[in-house]
Parts: structure tokens; C-alpha cells; sequence
């Protein structure tokens, strides 16, 4: 087997479940036309690659912003929020682990959104609101720790920590609500979308 068809294989294999039966038929036609017209094989298994890397990004953000079902958008969110808190326990290589995973929620949630959709907006803000408050509660936690062990005074930008977690919890609450509407419109508006049948 050639490197170009591995990269190929590789493609579709990438490519998300529910959208392989639309893509795989135009690569493989495109990967057997390569040769008679004159194109790189590779060239071709190459754009199939990078595109099954974009459907997959989309795919990751669907899930977060209910294209999936409500159940799934939840238990993504969810996942994230676990993630956090064992970075907030564990730090080092978990906290490396919580800001890729954060990188990419928010790119795949930017990646599979209709701009003109207000509930997609209302839950990628819902849960930067939530990311920054658990950030926040989290300093405080921090200095009020290191606060006690040197019987210094708390700074003062760490007196907020109660409204921070109620701010947490508007951003649960966003992401959730955001989460019901958007695969509402996702059911309603789309339903001939060959990418989310």
C-alpha cells in the first residue's frame, strides 16, 4: 500500500461516523481521477486529511452546542468541568491537560456555529463566563491558602469568591439552557443536513 493511499485511509477513518458515507465516495473517485489528471496522489490524500481534521473540530463543537442532543452537550460540559477540577486538585500536567482541552471546546464550538444563531453565542459566552469564574474562585482559593500559611491578610481582589461561584453557576446554567434551544434549532432548521443526518 502507498503512503498517499495510508493518508487517504487515515482521512476517512478521521472523518466523523455520520458524515463518512457523504465524504469517503468523492475522495476515492478524486484519489482514482489523480493519475489521469495529472495530480499528485499524495496532493489529494492530503486535502482529504486536512479536511476530515476540520469535520472532526466540528464535530467536537456539535457535541458541545447540542447538535448532538441535549444529553451530550451536557456530558461534554461536564467531562470539561471534571477536567478543571482535577487540574484545580492536581495542577502540573493536569492543568496542561485543562487548558488543551478548554482550547479545544472553544475552537470546535467557534467551528460548528451558525452566526447568526443567537443560542450558539449564548453558550460559547455562558461557558467563558463559567471558565473565567471557576478561574477566579480558583485564585482566590490559592491566595486565601497562602494567606493563612503566612498569617498575612487575603488580598482584597480575593473578597469576591462567593459571587464567583454563583457566577459558576450561571454559566452551568447558560450552557445548559443554550444547550436545549440550540438542538431545538438544530432539529428544526437543519433536517436535511446530510452532515447531521
Amino acid at each position: 500500500m502507498s503512503e498517499a493511499r495510508r493518508v487517504l485511509d487515515r482521512a476517512i477513518r478521521l472523518t466523523p461516523q455520520r458524515e463518512r458515507a457523504r465524504f469517503q465516495p468523492e475522495w476515492e473517485q478524486d484519489y482514482a481521477d489523480a493519475a489521469t489528471a495529472g495530480v499528485d496522489e499524495m496532493e489529494v490524500a492530503r486535502a482529504a486529511l486536512r479536511l476530515a481534521w476540520r469535520r472532526r473540530a466540528r464535530q467536537l463543537g456539535e457535541i458541545v452546542t447540542g447538535g448532538y442532543g441535549v444529553p451530550a452537550a451536557v456530558a461534554a460540559f461536564l467531562v470539561v468541568a471534571a477536567v478543571l477540577g482535577l487540574a484545580w486538585l492536581l495542577g502540573g500536567f493536569a492543568l496542561v491537560l485543562a487548558v488543551g482541552v478548554l482550547a479545544v471546546a472553544a475552537v470546535g464550538a467557534v467551528m460548528a456555529g451558525v452566526p447568526t444563531n443567537w443560542t450558539h453565542w449564548a453558550l460559547i459566552g455562558s461557558a467563558l463566563v463559567f471558565a473565567v469564574s471557576f478561574g477566579y474562585v480558583w485564585w482566590v482559593a490559592g491566595v486565601t491558602i497562602d494567606a493563612a500559611d503566612t498569617r498575612t491578610p487575603v488580598p482584597a481582589a480575593a473578597q469576591y469568591g462567593g459571587a464567583g461561584l454563583v457566577m459558576c453557576g450561571v454559566g452551568v446554567a447558560g450552557v445548559i439552557v443554550s444547550a436545549l434551544v440550540s438542538a431545538r434549532h438544530a432539529r428544526t432548521l437543519r433536517p436535511a443536513d446530510p452532515g447531521r443526518a
